[in-house]
């Protein structure tokens, strides 16, 4: 069974947002479900459709869960618990830990960082990663209902904001509930 290794994003003086849009889209999406298989939810043999299924129908990677959920027929109701579960069984695959913010939707974080990097917020969107808070570039935290999604954007943006602004900032992460991450993520990337 193959390990899962970290891909470190290219260093680009200038990014596209299309290009990072794309890049973290693939690398989210190829980590996670090498995260699920080593994680033993899904199969080998299952991976690659599910991946040809997300690629033809230009599923979002930050959807992987919710999408995974639904074509195994889980039951509406039983859709939070069973996608949290994935998330923290796919979280010591990946060597991360992250904290649960039952209720983060009710924090009216400021998304300032977003309108000084735009850069920031499509890679957030691009992996459905909403922002919990900043410190301006010092300090961020994001949440997310998938640990791979959240270490990869977490290495993006360390890199991203050290090109910009010579800072290395403190990020952390955050495992959200569903209904949280769905409010936040409407809230900050379907304007």
């Amino acid at each position: 069974m193959p390990t899962m290794e970290k891909s470190p994003v290219a260093p680009v003086a200038s990014p596209r947002a299309a290009d990072v849009k794309t890049q973290l889209t693939e690398q989210v999406r190829d980590e996670t479900l090498t995260a699920l298989t080593t994680a033993g939810i899904i199969r080998e043999a299952e991976c690659e459709g599910f991946r040809n299924y997300l690629v033809s129908n230009e599923i979002n990677s930050g959807d992987i869960f919710p999408v995974m959920a639904q074509l195994r027929g889980v039951a509406e109701q039983e859709q939070i618990s069973t996608i949290a579960n994935w998330g923290r069984a796919i979280a010591p695959v990946i060597k991360k830990r992250y904290a649960l913010i039952p209720f983060a939707d009710r924090l009216l974080g400021s998304a300032s960082i977003f309108e000084k990097y735009g850069t920031i917020l499509e890679a957030a969107a691009a992996v459905r990663c909403p922002l919990i808070f900043s410190e301006d570039t010092d300090v961020i935290g994001f949440g997310t209902i998938n640990p791979v999604a959240g270490m990869v954007l977490g290495e993006f943006v360390t890199k991203y904001v050290n090109e910009q602004v010579g800072v290395s900032p403190f990020i952390s992460m955050f495992l959200l509930d569903m209904a949280s991450w769905q409010t936040i993520c409407g809230r900050q990337f379907e304007r």
